[in-house]
């Protein structure tokens, strides 16, 4: 209905009952004159919400509202952490290719990590499981404790022990005890870079012969974080047995995590494990290629 049309029934209806009102010649029938008015004011009442309907419609659609606010994008930067509580992550990969070539490779981890009133306290736990056309190619696991002491921004002393079983290198388990000094030469919230040294005792069993002997370390850690939801990663660790120089071990691992929501993140990374005196019948390097899901809680 257009709103003209509506204002004029509305002035007609209001013009018929002032007519009724004047009329003299129906004097005495005033009972049939205010049924009158009754049955017209109810028409016009009714005249008058159609109207306004359709005067508020014709308004919306000239003037629409606001419209409603879009729910902001899930954030994929990772939660904002207090460093004096502890930073817990868990990490789950699997990958598997069928055809020419069956291969499995699952790997799983722990790391947990804080610092507090000039402590740090460091937890890491991971272990893999692999094969190739039925086949082992990987079954390992390994964890390290760490307590590093800050005496001044950058220089600290620490302690670790340390433990690897690796049925492909044929080891039964590789125990490490080490006290070191240390140095931060960058410490930031966006890049870390350490490095340590000390001497370490080894126990281990290789080859199905037990050996303990006192060894040197020189270790190094090193993490950027290059942009709100991403950061490369870098370790290595090299022990030099004291006693019999052409045995070394090291330790070298790199990769890249790159947030997929606040506490969901995907990893990339290559590992290389290497024995300068593998066990009979074994070769002195094993790289690992993995991805896997990082969990932050």
């Amino acid at each position: 209905m257009q709103n003209g049309n509506c204002l004029d029934i509305l002035k007609k209806s209001i013009d018929l009952i002032n007519c009724v009102k004047s009329t003299k010649h129906l004097k005495g029938n005033e009972s049939m004159i205010r049924s009158s008015i009754k049955k017209l004011t109810s028409v016009i009442a009714v005249s008058g919400l159609v109207c306004s309907t359709a005067i508020a419609q014709d308004l919306g659609t000239l003037v629409p509202g606001p419209k409603p606010e879009k729910a902001p994008p899930p954030s994929c930067e990772p939660i904002t952490k207090d460093p004096t509580e502890w930073d817990l992550s868990a990490y789950f990969g699997y990958n598997m290719t069928r055809g020419n070539a069956d291969t499995k490779l699952l790997n799983l981890g722990f790391d947990a990590g804080r610092e507090k009133d000039s402590n740090i306290y460091t937890i890491n736990i991971a272990g893999a499981d692999g094969s190739q056309d039925g086949e082992k190619t990987q079954r390992f696991i390994r964890g390290k404790l760490a307590y590093d002491r800050l005496l001044t921004e950058k220089f600290y002393l620490s302690t670790s022990g340390s433990f690897i079983a690796d049925d492909i290198a044929d080891l039964d388990y590789r125990t490490l005890i080490s006290p070191a000094a240390g140095y931060f030469f960058i410490k930031n919230e966006k890049t870390k870079l350490a490095a340590e040294t000390g001497p370490a005792y080894v126990f281990q069993k290789q080859g199905g012969d037990d050996e303990n002997y006192l060894a040197w370390r020189v270790s190094n850690n090193f993490s950027w974080k290059f942009s709100n939801t991403a950061k490369i990663f870098q370790y290595a660790d090299y022990l030099l047995n004291t006693d019999d120089t052409d045995q070394s071990i090291i330790v070298a691992k790199a990769g890249i995590e790159a947030s997929l929501t606040s506490a969901l993140a995907l990893v990339l990374s290559v590992e290389d494990r290497y024995n300068s005196l593998p066990a009979e019948g074994r070769q002195k390097n094993d790289v690992l290629v993995s991805s896997a899901l990082k969990v932050s809680f």
